[in-house]
């Protein structure tokens, strides 16, 4: 018997609920797609939401327009300064300069990297990958985007000039101290002076809040505080520690070598040296003090220390060919710290009852030469790889003796692979007795006269020698002010500018060749022109830099600025003609042997300065000059402009 079998009847209706929800989960899907699309898409040349730079909230703003918000907050330290006060007095310090300096340089107090923190800002939500992207935008929305902006800041300028202003209003404090009466040397008495209590501000919280209020953007002045108004030491410490004194002159005769040299410590010469200070207990004890015993040992240092010489080389320019002329040899010095630090030693010795003369002698040390004895080829100095030039047309006589000599510093010295040259290194020091000349240098507000006016000439020369040579840049700093002796050959614009204060900022550069380089130097006082070579062997790069191009020429302010100066004379006035500020950049290009290129884009701020008159105490305020040094509506910003009516201060610079 044949049998049929029939299939089930199919129940379409069980199966539709989950046809709908496979079709509503899409849907849903897809929304959220074309959702986070949108949302990427709507913010593609803007900043996501909830991104902040220092607290200010930039999300949903163009990179122009977060830009100028964030420049307008910046601006305010840089041009306005920053507000500290007390009691109802208050003063400004200037943010991008340093009050008070002794070299050629016009140095920065506060420098905000703002354009960092806009890349970084503008880069929240646009990584490499999408997911990725997609991730930071959302963390920013739900939670937030810190960004910080970098920055430097001198805390010893800001602490220098608000003592300057600050002082006034203090009362010293002052320690009980010894008071040694010798007669040749032997002891005629001791007495103590009397300890007196004063106010004093406490500059570091002064520092520690403005930190804090650059990480807010914060403007609002900040309140200095009273800090030290009671001694360390007083009388009753002193009267106590004046007993050890004679047994403390023991330790003298005290002889000292090192070396061939020999000295003798007298008991008249320690005396000089001997303080009293309090142990980690907080007790009074007899001890050396430091800054005396660190002039001491430097005047014995007069007689001992050789300064190392590196091997030079020179170049007849006529044959291109190298001659040794220079060999060079080991230095030695006197090891201050430590050397103080024996004869701590020794009198805690004598004090106890010991012989503190056992054992105790001047620490030396060696100081070691760049000795090289190779001969020009084995060292691959063979051929120009880099050629760096300024003009110092203007320049006082004093200016160009600065300039010469620091030149025959660096003509001949020799840069060893992977060396990282430092130009302030290589001049130093940088005094009168070293054969530079006082010269007219930016310091702070002011252009007043200092030794080494012109050195940052030569910081310029190497900064465009370096590029040419396609080095990498370790660190360069440019100039607060625009100064025409740095204006760029190529265009006569602001921007290629080196600016040299020791120890900060330098110009270095990383020797990177794999070779040694030779560095030569010829100045042409007929032409004030300055040329740097750079010898050594070309492993096939190429340096090169655009013109530097002037993105902003910024007015002077109209305004004088008046400064009252108590140390001038009652009714006297001292002016300086204003200067324009402005912001340039420039692209470094380093074109490698493996074909690869490294780029790097320098941006400098030259703030604008107003006239700036300073008065003796009842001297009456500047007018305002006619000439405010304002830009024509027809004037081509992209060309250099000469500031005018400036005084030979002005001009000479640094």
């Amino acid at each position: 018997m044949e049998t049929t079998t029939s299939a089930p009847p199919v129940t379409i209706k069980k199966r539709r609920p989950l046809i709908i929800a496979g079709v509503v989960v899409i849907s849903i899907f897809s929304i959220g797609i074309l959702a986070v699309a949108g949302y990427m898409f709507t913010f593609k040349d803007r900043i996501f939401p909830g991104v902040t730079v220092n607290g200010l909230r930039l999300g949903g703003l163009t990179k122009e327009e977060a830009s100028a918000k964030l420049n307008a907050s910046v601006t305010i330290y840089e041009n306005d300064g920053l507000n500290f006060e007390y009691k109802g007095k208050n003063t400004t310090i200037e943010a991008t300069q340093l009050p008070d300096g002794d070299v050629d340089a016009a140095r920065q107090l506060l420098n905000i990297d703002d354009e960092k923190g806009l890349a970084m800002a503008f880069s929240v939500g646009r990584a490499p990958d999408l997911v990725d992207c997609i991730k930071q935008a959302a963390i920013a929305l739900r939670y937030g985007a810190k960004v910080t902006l970098a920055y430097k800041l001198d805390d010893l300028g800001f602490k220098n000039a608000l003592r300057k202003f600050w002082s006034v209003d203090e009362k010293t404090v002052k320690d009980a101290k010894l008071v040694i009466i010798m007669n040749g040397n032997s002891l005629s008495r001791v007495s103590t002076t009397k300890d007196e209590s004063g106010f004093e501000f406490d500059y570091d919280r002064a520092i520690s809040d403005l930190k804090d209020k650059i990480s807010r953007l914060d403007q609002s002045p900040i309140e200095l505080h009273p800090a030290r108004t009671t001694p360390n030491i007083f009388e009753a410490d002193a009267k106590a520690v004046a007993t050890l004194v004679p047994n403390a002159l023991n330790l003298a005769p005290l002889p000292m070598k090192a070396g061939e040299i020999e000295w003798v410590m007298e008991a008249r010469d320690l005396a000089k040296l001997l303080q009293v200070a309090k142990d980690g207990n907080n007790r009074p004890i007899l001890s050396i003090d430091t800054d005396a015993a660190t002039k001491y040992f430097k005047r014995l240092a007069l007689d001992y220390d050789i300064k190392p010489s590196n091997t030079r080389y020179e170049i007849d320019p006529t044959t291109q060919k190298m001659a040794l002329f220079e060999a060079g040899r080991n230095g030695r010095r006197i090891d201050i710290e430590k050397s103080i630090t024996a004869l701590q030693i020794a009198l805690l010795k004598q004090l106890s009852g010991a012989d503190g003369k056992t054992d105790f002698n001047i620490v030396a040390s060696a100081d070691n030469s760049q000795v090289v004895t190779s001969s020009a080829a084995d060292l691959g100095i063979k051929e120009v790889i880099g050629v760096g030039q300024s003009d110092f047309t203007g320049s006082s006589g004093n200016r160009i003796k600065n300039i010469t000599h620091g030149s025959s510093k660096l003509n001949g010295i020799l840069i060893a692979p992977e060396q990282e040259f430092s130009a302030l290194a290589a001049l130093e020091p940088v005094t009168i007795e070293d054969g530079y000349f006082a010269e007219q240098i930016i310091l702070g507000d002011k252009i007043e006269p200092g030794v080494g006016g012109g050195l940052c000439q030569i910081g310029t020369t190497l900064f465009r020698m370096a590029m040419n040579t396609g080095l990498p840049i370790t660190e360069r700093q440019n100039h607060s002010l625009v100064v025409h002796y740095y204006s760029d050959p190529t265009n006569g614009n602001p921007g290629t500018d080196a600016t040299l204060y020791g120890p900060h900022p330098d110009l270095r550069f990383l020797n990177n060749t794999g070779h040694w380089m030779l560095l030569t130097t010829e100045i042409n006082v007929k032409t004030k022109k300055l040329t740097y070579t750079l010898w050594g062997t070309s492993d096939g790069r190429h340096g090169s830099y655009t013109p530097p191009k002037v993105n902003e020429w910024i007015a002077a302010p109209a305004e004088v600025k008046n400064i009252e100066d108590p140390t001038l004379e009652p009714g006297t006035q001292k002016c300086q003609s204003a200067f324009r500020g402005a912001k340039t950049s420039f692209l470094y290009t380093i074109v490698n042997p493996d074909g690869t290129i490294t780029e790097k884009t320098f941006n400098s701020y030259y703030r604008p300065l107003p006239k700036i008159c300073t008065n003796g105490p009842t001297a009456a305020p500047a007018e305002i000059p006619k000439s405010n040094n304002q830009i024509p509506n027809n004037t081509n910003t992209n060309a250099p402009l000469n500031n005018i009516d400036l005084p030979p201060e002005a001009i000479v610079g640094n």
